[in-house]
């Protein structure tokens, strides 16, 4: 079961209705904000509301990887130290055809990476042909990034082509400290998840002073940063 996006900001509504409304398009989407925000968590939710629930949804932080795209063994994800030693080329596109793709810090994808994946994108069918086999899969890819990517192409930091092909649509998170009304909603969500865990203990700090305190407060790490508090 997905969590659910906690909130009852106008931008927490309105990316509430975007996630119904793309959902099932099959469309590329990015997802934008700072970190911390619950990018995670809308990508998430864009695939239970979509019809590809139930099918592979693998998410890659582009940070971490190193071996082409077209040689992830996905298999081997429970694996952290395992080493490819398959030489079978197309098995992360083969295994999650149906599904969706998740592209996080999509920002740090290397030119060589954002290189190989532009051609699978920019055929409608989802098709690669200069490889030693075709590489055909029926997928949707979900990217996200905590930084301005318009900037980082304008800044020869980020292919162009690539940001038009992944920004088909887009979802914008904004910060908490800009949407103060979904902290209280935060909090009594989190203490009652936590609290189940600690013999449902009662809350000590939810009187007026504190509230205010904690809705005052500027929260440089975002959701993370009150959840982790």
């Amino acid at each position: 079961m997905v969590s659910p996006i906690i909130g009852e900001s106008l931008v927490i509504q309105n990316i509430k209705t975007m996630i119904g409304k793309v959902a099932r398009t099959g469309e590329n989407i990015l997802i934008c904000g700072e970190t911390g925000v619950g990018k995670d968590l809308v990508a998430q939710n864009l695939y239970h509301q979509s019809n590809r629930v139930g099918r592979p949804f693998v998410k890659l932080n582009c940070a971490c990887l190193t071996e082409s795209l077209f040689e992830i063994d996905i298999s081997c994800f429970d694996k952290p130290t395992a080493k490819e030693t398959s030489q079978q080329k197309c098995r992360l596109f083969d295994k999650i055809s149906g599904g969706i793709l998740y592209l996080d810090n999509i920002d740090l994808l290397s030119p060589s990476h954002q290189l190989e994946i532009l051609p699978f994108l920019e055929n409608n069918d989802h098709q690669i042909l200069d490889l030693q086999a075709p590489v055909s899969a029926n997928l949707c890819m979900i990217s996200s990034t905590n930084q301005d990517l318009n900037k980082m192409v304008k800044e020869g930091k980020f292919n162009e082509r690539l940001y038009f092909r992944l920004n088909t649509v887009r979802i914008d998170i904004e910060p908490l400290r800009e949407r103060p009304e979904d902290i209280p909603f935060l909090i009594d969500y989190y203490y009652k998840k936590y609290a189940s865990n600690n013999n449902n203990q009662k809350m000590r700090t939810n009187d007026r002073v504190t509230m205010e305190k904690l809705c005052s407060y500027h929260w440089p790490g975002n959701v993370r940063e009150l959840q982790n508090i």
